[in-house]
């Protein structure tokens, strides 16, 4: 991002503040440079049919309100432990089939477009970053089967977009390994393809030339500030956004951010990715920070979209989950509307 970018999108804000908005006033959000930037959120929740029931159709329908056009709908697959080689994927933690085909069938009638996101999670419940198999090559052909009957699924569904990995940071070196991966997919799946790298692994992965799209969960530290200022969080969105310009152009391919999302933890936006903060909370620190995102981040040439983690399928139980990343009900709520559901 060049010094007259920068300048003019932090003088933007700092007008909008002179003139006394403390939210973003309808049509303030910098449109996107993109007609077709993907204002995304990702649906995720962990039982066989918890994204068919009652519930979650309420959850959808709420989401479409929101302004959202595009969904990542997570299926999980488990391990026994960072260096287990087996993926047990249909079982009772994860939507099943049905599931997600019922899902796709709402989202279409409610004018979603979709993008399936696979994760491999374990069950400690400690980060799949973590995933490092005693036996590699069992490991892919476990994971490959495991990826390859959702890559059936998603060609089956016209899903537009499918995901081949998730923060797999440990397994990222294996390149022939991943490269033979996205070709078995590509054999099945007529889609447009992209990796979902964690914010400090993306540039080591060598083989971003084999899919459509680069992924990154975007989960970058803004400040060192526990109560920043809007203006603290714009200027620290500026370092990134410089970087990955730069390392954009030099990859020559067009960057989505896969995830992206803030709890409702003091300090946040200093760790974004820290799930298990057990800070006070701090609802404005929240919507703050995805008004910042909102304001700043559809104005990068370099950005095919963005998908917030996350949006729960059960609304109830969404609002006493004190401490996650869910905005329902919630000031970020109000900013998602602000940006998205009045255009």
């Amino acid at each position: 991002m060049n010094r007259l970018k920068k300048t003019s999108l932090l003088l933007l804000f700092l007008s909008g503040l002179a003139a006394g908005c403390t939210k973003m006033p309808q049509g303030a959000m910098l449109e996107a440079v993109n007609p077709d930037f993907q204002k995304g959120m990702t649906i995720a929740c962990w039982g066989q049919h918890c994204l068919s029931t009652a519930d979650a159709r309420m959850s959808l329908n709420r989401l479409a309100e929101s302004g959202t056009r595009w969904i990542a709908l997570v299926v999980t697959g488990y391990q026994s432990w960072r260096g287990d080689s087996n993926i047990r994927y249909e079982n009772v933690d994860s939507p099943d089939r049905w599931a997600v085909r019922d899902a796709v069938k709402r989202a279409r009638a409610l004018g979603f477009k979709i993008m399936l996101k696979p994760h491999v999670d374990l069950d400690d419940g400690s980060w799949r970053g973590d995933i490092e198999p005693e036996d590699v090559d069992a490991w892919f052909a476990a994971y490959s089967s495991f990826l390859l009957d959702n890559a059936r699924q998603a060609a089956e569904l016209e899903i537009e977009q499918l995901v081949v990995g998730t923060e797999l940071v440990r397994l990222i070196r294996y390149e022939d390994r991943w490269r033979a991966v996205i070709a078995a997919v590509r054999d099945v799946y007529p889609g447009q393809l992209l990796y979902a790298a964690s914010w400090n692994e993306f540039e080591s992965i060598a083989f971003w030339d084999a899919l459509d799209y680069i992924g990154i969960n975007a989960y970058f530290p803004l400040t060192g500030l526990k109560d920043p200022s809007k203006v603290d969080l714009m200027q620290g969105w500026e370092f990134w956004l410089e970087k990955l310009e730069v390392w954009q152009k030099r990859m020559g391919k067009e960057i989505i951010f896969t995830e992206i999302g803030y709890t409702t933890r003091d300090g946040t936006n200093m760790r974004p990715y820290d799930f298990w903060s057990r800070a006070g909370i701090d609802l404005q620190e929240q919507a703050d920070c995805y008004e910042i995102a909102l304001r700043v981040l559809p104005k990068q040439r370099w950005l095919k979209g963005l998908y917030w983690w996350y949006w729960p399928t059960d609304m109830t139980a969404a609002a006493h989950a004190d401490g996650d990343y869910s905005p329902v009900d919630r000031p970020a709520y109000d900013a998602l509307f602000q940006a998205w559901g009045q255009r």
